[in-house]
């Protein structure tokens, strides 16, 4: 999951984002790529994609939660957004570079 901030960052989470391989190794190198991407068409199987590369500061606790907010979700930023059974403890802030 991830959702845009207003100071043109990334906020990356996910379900037990903190205790994962992802998380372990940015600790160790901060430098990201992260995509998006997109089916345009099934049919002749068209895809489109951006990658966004950049320095990821790692949050966790309260600062992991607030101001995620995901395009529909009932939740108000700051409170805890339960995930399969979890909630997001820790997110990933990435800046892209210039």
């Amino acid at each position: 999951m991830f959702s845009l901030a207003a100071e043109g960052t990334i906020l990356i989470g996910g379900h037990n984002m903190g205790a994962s391989k992802k998380w372990r190794n940015l600790q160790a190198d901060p430098k990201l790529a992260f995509v998006v991407d997109d089916v345009v068409s099934f049919r002749s199987w068209k895809a489109r994609f951006v990658e966004i590369r950049g320095r990821a500061e790692l949050l966790d606790g309260a600062t992991a939660r607030r101001g995620i907010q995901f395009r529909g979700d009932p939740h108000p930023p700051g409170e805890d957004l339960q995930l399969r059974g979890g909630s997001v403890s820790a997110t990933v802030r990435l800046s892209p570079w210039a």
